[in-house]
């Protein structure tokens, strides 16, 4: 994928729900991972895991205890999605028993068909899992961590045992998955539902690029989106750069780590920082991370 086309995904992703987007999903990663992001085209590298680095284990050993064991959300019997272009997001079912992940699987056929306004991502997910830090306690012990303190720590991730994700351009795109059946796409999406007529993906230059895999039945399979954290500059400061601010508290809280913001400005349509209000392709209407589901 080139860089500025993962610099772009990933921006619309992040700000339409508030996770950041795994590019490989093929590429495990734990809660507790810490790594860095690069700047150019938002990709995470890994680094190491706090769950298994003996370093940190010896300054954090509660992390040895079962009580602090990243959280198991329940698997979701339906389908997650956002496609970026439209205010919008759908779980689907189609009896008898269709998921994703029998369509990419090639048990199931369909088509879709999309009509984007204008460059959109989408990401869909089946049999979706949300795996996370417990909910108190670790991120303060975390922040008094300096070989931590520059990196961003995953504390939440979704894996799921099929997905399908791509980056589109303005114009029409039809996804076809070998098939003959109909799924009752919601209109709001811009989709219409039909019987597909071939196999594979189809598009009037439309799609920039698409991903897809399916691994019965291991439902952790696929990462596909992260909660990335980072240490405030304030609590930078205050922990590490030697210097006491006087009526600053100085033991750290849960609010001494702050969701990673996007490395870049506003994108033009080919994905670089551009100030032209009318070249910007993200979408200031798009619902934030409150709007989307959990788990189910």
């Amino acid at each position: 994928m080139p860089p500025s086309e993962a610099r772009t995904f990933t921006d619309l992703i992040y700000r339409a729900t508030g996770w950041w987007p795994h590019l490989d999903p093929t590429q495990a990663i734990g809660v507790g991972t810490y790594g860095i992001v690069n700047k150019d085209t938002g990709r995470f590298h890994p680094i190491g895991n706090l769950y298994h680095d003996p370093d940190v284990i010896d300054k954090i050993p509660e992390l040895a205890l079962p009580e602090s064991e990243p959280t198991q959300g329940q698997i979701s019997e339906k389908e997650w999605a956002v496609w970026t272009d439209k205010e919008s997001k759908w779980n689907f079912n189609v009896d008898p028993g269709v998921s994703l992940t029998s369509i990419l699987d090639g048990d199931v056929k369909l088509q879709f068909d999309l009509a984007p306004r204008k460059r959109s991502a989408f990401l869909i997910m089946d049999r979706f899992q949300t795996i996370s830090l417990p909910p108190r306690g670790l991120l303060p012990k975390i922040a008094k961590v300096k070989e931590l303190k520059d990196m961003c720590i995953v504390t939440d991730v979704r894996v799921c045992s099929a997905y399908v994700l791509g980056l589109t351009s303005r114009g029409t795109m039809s996804v076809n998955t070998n098939a003959n059946v109909s799924l009752p796409v919601p209109a709001a999406l811009g989709m219409t539902a039909s019987s597909s007529i071939g196999g594979g993906w189809s598009s009037n230059a439309s799609v920039t690029f698409h991903e897809e895999g399916s691994k019965l039945p291991d439902p952790k399979h696929y990462t596909t989106l992260l909660t990335l954290k980072v240490l405030t500059n304030s609590w930078k400061t205050r922990l590490f750069g030697g210097l006491r601010e006087a009526g600053k508290p100085q033991s750290p809280t849960e609010e001494a780590f702050e969701n990673i913001a996007l490395p870049w400005g506003e994108l033009d349509y080919e994905g670089n920082a551009s100030s032209r209000e009318e070249e910007v392709y993200d979408n200031p209407d798009s619902p934030g991370s409150e709007d989307f589901p959990d788990d189910i």
